[in-house]
């Protein structure tokens, strides 16, 4: 019930829906959130509520080390999901969900892959798909955390693995995956812990790949967990007729190489529209409409993912194994 709170909010919140429990493993975290739902029922038990058959849909919002079972559980009990990323941390993890799946063909999956939702990102999306970039050949995506004491301090330095990767650059991947609409086949990748070394956590901090596309373009994602400055997500797109460079506040289009003729510069307040991702999920399972993140996009952001993670073991281009749904 940190994030999960928004997510009973939603629900809350939506005519369509009856919200009838939430969970946390921290008594008091969860007496003083459920105040706020009187009807609700509160456990700190996830299966009083994975296994409860009069739910349709659950939130899963655990530490990422949880997901997994608290997934199969959901599937097991024939529930639509709605998870926090990363959908699991390792490949065997998602091979398992991918069978358990496929003998549950109904069950909807969606996550909160929300930098598709930003007003910003929504404009480069347009731009790109209008032509206004030319032909695509070229994206950099940096993650810059900002925010050390939460991998230092958290369950993220606690559980048996944390990827940066999986937790940060996800959102990366997903976000130059929709944009482009193209298939990354590659990756190989590197990373350190020098700005936690002084400190408990036990893996990398600062990761980065390289990508490669079906098509020919390529591309360079950074988990930059340690970084000094404020959280944020640093774009780059670069086509054969413009650029777009997007830094901390600030962000540029380039449809010139002369010098003397710069671009204006555009600040912005990074907004993104979180509630809108769940919302159209719900609708999809109501309606039979298209969620705003399906299950195909969660599993493609994933199968990249954990090819970054082997690279970083192989130190190796690996392959990214799709798993299709």
């Amino acid at each position: 019930m940190g994030v999960g709170e928004r997510h009973a909010d939603v629900y809350a919140a939506d005519s369509r829906c009856e919200l009838v429990s939430i969970c946390d493993l921290n008594p008091e975290k969860l007496e003083s959130v459920g105040q706020k739902y009187n009807s609700s029922v509160l456990t700190t038990d996830a299966r009083d509520i994975l296994t409860n058959s009069s739910i349709d849909l659950v939130s899963i919002a655990s530490f990422d080390n949880f997901h997994y079972e608290q997934i199969l559980l959901a599937i097991e009990n024939d529930k639509h999901i709605f998870v926090e990323k990363p959908l699991c941390l390792h490949d065997s993890e998602f091979e398992q969900i991918s069978m358990s799946l496929k003998d549950k063909p109904n069950i909807k999956i969606s996550s909160n892959l929300v930098l598709r939702t930003a007003p910003h990102f929504l404009k480069v999306k347009e731009k790109i798909d209008s032509g206004y970039f030319g032909k695509l050949y070229y994206f950099e995506g940096d993650y810059n955390y900002g925010r050390i004491q939460k991998i230092i301090s958290s369950w993220r330095g606690q559980i048996s693995f944390y990827s940066v990767t999986h937790g940060g650059a996800i959102h990366l991947i997903d976000l130059i995956l929709w944009l482009s609409q193209e298939k990354i086949t590659e990756a190989i990748a590197v990373g350190n812990k020098i700005s936690t070394a002084d400190s408990e956590f036990k893996y990398p901090d600062m990761v980065t790949a390289l990508l490669k596309f079906s098509n020919g373009m390529t591309a360079k994602i950074a988990a930059n967990f340690g970084c000094m400055m404020p959280h944020h997500h640093g774009l780059s797109v670069f086509g054969s007729k413009a650029s777009y460079i997007k830094s901390f506040a600030t962000e540029k289009y380039y449809t010139s190489r002369d010098s003397t003729l710069m671009p204006e510069e555009f600040t912005y307040e990074e907004k993104f529209r979180k509630d809108d991702i769940l919302k159209s999920f719900v609708s999809s399972i109501i309606e039979g409409s298209e969620p705003l993140v399906s299950l195909s996009d969660v599993f493609n952001a994933m199968s990249v993912s954990l090819a970054i993670e082997r690279s970083l073991k192989s130190l190796n281009w690996e392959k990214v194994s799709y798993l299709n749904h």
